[in-house]
């Protein structure tokens, strides 16, 4: 059984005694708020005007769906960099 005692002032809610002499913890509402400080607004600036000549880009292409794949084969490259394995490129996904 939890009493007060064993949370943190900076607990994400509060302890609530209940009838009976059990306690319920009540979660703060969600979304937490965010303060955005230090360079973390300008990246998120310019993730958003990168996203958005993407975006405008892709219109320009008679199929913009085929820059899926592309992306796709690169985060899947990137991903398996820190996992430490080893992969090469192939041609076959600009093919299919």
């Amino acid at each position: 059984m939890f009493t007060p005692k064993d949370f943190a002032a900076e607990s994400p809610g509060k302890l609530l005694q209940m009838a009976g002499g059990h306690f319920a913890f009540v979660p703060n509402p969600l979304p937490p708020a965010i303060k955005y400080e230090g360079k973390i607004p300008r990246l998120i600036e310019d993730a958003n005007l990168a996203l958005g000549y993407l975006r405008g880009s892709a219109q320009t292409l008679p199929n913009p769906h085929m820059l899926i794949r592309v992306f796709q084969q690169r985060e899947a490259l990137l991903s398996s960099r820190i996992e430490g394995t080893v992969a090469i490129h192939t041609s076959y996904y600009l093919r299919t």
